[in-house]
């Protein structure tokens, strides 16, 4: 077991050969700035996502969304006969027609921005007629890219995460066992296992609401991570791969953004010189997305306040 002050050296030093590497990789090739991220839209109710088989889309700034999904989950009872749909939600009954470019919100008509149309055997319509047409708040999140519908209280990571025995994931961390240590040099007995699908979470002061892949101008590879986060501190990741060395992955300060108050975009490389400057891994720049089994929070988390737990992400993008 690694003592506290092995622990800490060795986090400083991985943090330091990431700075100069940065620091380098930036004076060679001008400064790198991140490209447009591709962050596909997700529907959230009462701020948990949705699933759905047809990914919702932006149409000359008009979101459409998959009515079927989004009906049953707010109990409305839909009815297809032919091109037309009737969806009925307690007191209020929304009409519409497949092609057409108005709607009927308890009879009366309704001009609609972009025509309900057809994707892969599923009906899209504007966001707008499903908070007129079934009487539910709706609102759309140009920066996060969320179709918030109801309650947007995000819940905290124990209310989705039962943590588990961390004993089968301990393979993961041999050679790097200081990684399932908590900072008082105490290991830890339990891991919580999320997915993409779990997001958004509130965690300590942190609220996290997505991760994506996003690269730079010179095609380098980060996770980008969306959170609410008025610390100044970032936070790292390391990188739990079958039968290798876990790598550890401060953020890429010079990278940070913030959109908007308090929203905060922050990005950590795949790739990194200093698995090769602190591990001798000479193949270091042969690192792919693939090649990640899971993503760890480092810190110490605390998931009540009694209570540690390891936290790690199954990698979506295997």
């Amino acid at each position: 077991m690694m003592n506290k002050k092995s622990l800490t050296g060795a986090i400083i030093a991985t943090v330091m050969a990431s700075s100069i590497f940065n620091v380098g990789f930036a004076a060679a090739a001008g400064t790198p700035v991140m490209r447009p991220t591709n962050m596909p839209i997700k529907v959230l109710y009462n701020a948990r996502q949705i699933a759905t088989d047809v990914q919702p889309v932006n149409v000359n700034g008009t979101v459409l969304v998959p009515i079927r999904f989004v009906s049953d989950k707010l109990g409305g009872k839909l009815t297809l006969t032919g091109k037309k749909i009737s969806i009925v939600k307690g007191s209020s009954k929304l009409e519409l027609t497949m092609g057409s470019s108005s709607a009927t919100i308890n009879g009366k008509a309704i001009p609609l921005p972009v025509s309900v149309r057809v994707s892969s055997g599923r009906t899209l319509v504007p966001l707008r007629v499903v908070s007129e047409g079934l009487n539910v708040s709706v609102q759309w999140d140009s920066v996060l890219r969320f179709v918030w519908i109801g309650s947007k209280s995000v819940p905290k990571i124990e209310d989705i995460a039962k943590p588990v025995d961390i004993k089968p994931f301990l393979p993961f961390y041999k050679g790097k066992e200081y990684l399932a240590e908590v900072y008082e040099e105490v290991p830890y007995k339990k891991i919580s296992v999320l997915t993409v699908n779990d997001f958004p979470f509130t965690l300590g002061i942190r609220t996290f609401y997505r991760i994506d892949l996003a690269y730079d101008t010179n095609r380098s590879l980060f996770i980008q991570t969306t959170s609410l986060d008025n610390s100044a501190m970032g936070f790292s990741y390391y990188y739990l791969i079958n039968n290798s060395l876990p790598r550890f992955r401060p953020e890429a300060r010079y990278l940070r953004s913030s959109p908007e108050s308090g929203i905060r975009k922050k990005f950590h490389p795949i790739i990194s010189q200093a698995d090769k400057i602190n591990d001798q891994i000479q193949n270091y720049n042969e690192l792919t997305i693939k090649d990640i089994s899971y993503l760890g929070l480092s810190g110490d988390f605390r998931i009540k306040d009694d209570e540690t737990s390891a936290i790690i992400i199954k990698n979506p993008w295997r």
